[in-house]
């Protein structure tokens, strides 16, 4: 068929992963239990086969171009890890020949995907363009109630620069508006997260054993992920100065999630479709050549990009995500922690702010002192970077400098060597010499106690730093 091509591939990726590992019982880690011995194996498959059809035509001004296809992808996994301890004399190193056997597991997983696609494209004198795609994809990991789901874009571009009205503009040399919008899926979870499942291997008195370890969730769904994006591109004056200017908005819905549950179900956690959000912000790309000669050439290319985060709904109020809180409204990065109120200069003992009847007052016991929003978010607030490239005759030299402005960090090392005592042996920051020695003293740093008690370096604001940055 004229215009027509069909096209078949089927591809096979085999990877087989074989470790063994050997503490002799003569010195180092395992001379207390007379050898120790391991054995690693894992045989992943995966086998993928896609088939298209496409048509390509072109007639007088216009131009198309259709493909549908289909794919298919089946994944398994299989794991066997055993560990034996005891071996007879030196020189030995198979299992077999080990008195006990510690550890022995396997698993087998297997993961299946499907998928029927389309896409449309289609221009008018190399001015106008539009596309549009449209798929239905499958996936072995969700609920029996919503295995597939669907998936689409479409966009649109504007050569503007090629307009009659714009013939008699020298130095206009590219302008192009284009807009696009489109959704994808996400299935990246468990293979198993929507099955009620049971834990073999939980044996008791000799005797096997089973135990109920996952509940069911056979509404859990694709995660649906949305992309909006508006851009300006230009090149002007020869291409000596260019760039780029874009809004861009990615909101996701449904977001996969392990919802923490009461203890009292007896599990800790379910896999649900927890929340909708949205990631939105401006991204500026400038390229510029201020000096060109014949022997020198001065090339300049600034970036910056602008984020924030919205959470927009979700199916409960609130979900405690270790030093998050995820709640309608706020930032998914919004730091939630203690909020360190510094040092009593009386005892040297750390503090904590706390809420109670009376309004916010300090504590000196952390675990009752109240966790707060508001210290600042883990997002900055701009990103990019300033390259210079400098070329004279066969010589060339570049500078790239990288920038990150707002946003806090967490210094989880700070903390660990900030322990004023609690971890005798292990390693101090300098910064300790300037701890708390008597009463009336004024510092940030409690007092250094042997076996200390005091949490002072447990979580908390007292470890959050601004994180910009200038990095040549």
């Amino acid at each position: 068929l004229n215009n027509f091509t069909a096209k078949t591939s089927v591809a096979a990726d085999y990877i087989n992963n074989r470790e063994r590992q050997f503490y002799n019982m003569e010195h180092g880690d395992g001379v207390s239990v007379k050898g120790r011995g391991y054995r690693h194996t894992r045989e992943d498959i995966t086998l993928t086969f896609i088939n298209t059809l496409n048509y390509n035509k072109s007639f007088g001004q216009h131009s198309v171009n259709v493909l549908v296809g289909q794919e298919a992808f089946r994944n398994k996994q299989d794991y066997i890890y055993t560990q034996a301890t005891g071996f007879a004399f030196p020189g030995t190193k198979e299992l077999i020949s080990a008195s006990t056997p510690n550890t022995s597991t396997s698993s087998f997983t297997e993961k299946r995907f499907a998928s029927y696609f389309s896409r449309l494209e289609y221009n008018f004198d190399s001015k106008y363009y539009v596309s549009g795609s449209l798929r239905r994809d499958g996936s072995s990991v969700f609920g029996t109630n919503n295995k597939y789901g669907t998936f689409y874009s479409f966009g649109g571009a504007w050569r503007i620069g090629r307009e009659k009205f714009l013939s008699d503009v020298n130095w206009i040399n590219e302008l192009k508006l284009r807009a696009s919008y489109g959704t994808s899926g996400n299935d990246n979870i468990d293979r198993y997260a929507a099955q009620g499942l049971y834990s073999l291997g939980r044996n008791y008195e000799g005797q096997s054993g089973i135990v109920y370890t996952q509940l069911a969730n056979p509404n859990l769904r694709w995660e649906q992920s949305a992309a909006t994006d508006v851009s300006l591109e230009f090149s002007l004056f020869k291409g000596r100065f260019g760039g780029e200017v874009s809004y861009y908005k990615r909101g996701s819905k449904g977001i996969l999630f392990g919802r923490q549950l009461t203890r009292l179900t007896g599990f800790d956690d379910l896999t649900t479709n927890l929340a909708s959000m949205d990631n939105y912000g401006v991204e500026v790309l400038l390229n510029g050549t201020p000096v060109k000669n014949s022997n020198f050439t001065w090339d300049v290319s600034l970036n910056i990009t602008s984020n924030k985060n919205k959470i927009n709904q979700m199916t409960q109020n609130e979900v405690i995500d270790g030093t998050k809180r995820w709640k309608v409204g706020g930032d998914r990065y919004q730091w939630y922690l203690r909020e360190y109120a510094g040092v009593d200069p009386a005892d040297g003992r750390p503090m904590w702010y706390k809420d109670d009847a009376s309004g916010r007052i300090t504590t000196k016991d952390w675990s009752t002192a109240t966790r707060y929003d508001g210290l600042g978010s883990s997002l900055p607030k701009f990103t990019g970077g300033l390259n210079n490239n400098f070329r004279y005759k066969d010589f060339d030299m570049s500078i790239l400098t990288y920038f990150s402005l707002g946003g806090k960090i967490y210094d989880g090392l700070y903390q660990m060597i900030m322990h004023s005592g609690s971890q005798v042996g292990t390693q101090l920051s300098t910064d300790m010499d300037r701890s708390w020695r008597k009463p009336g003293d004024i510092t940030d740093v409690p007092r250094f106690v042997i076996n200390n008690t005091d949490l002072g370096n447990n979580e908390s604001s007292r470890f959050l730093y601004d994180g910009s940055y200038m990095r040549v």
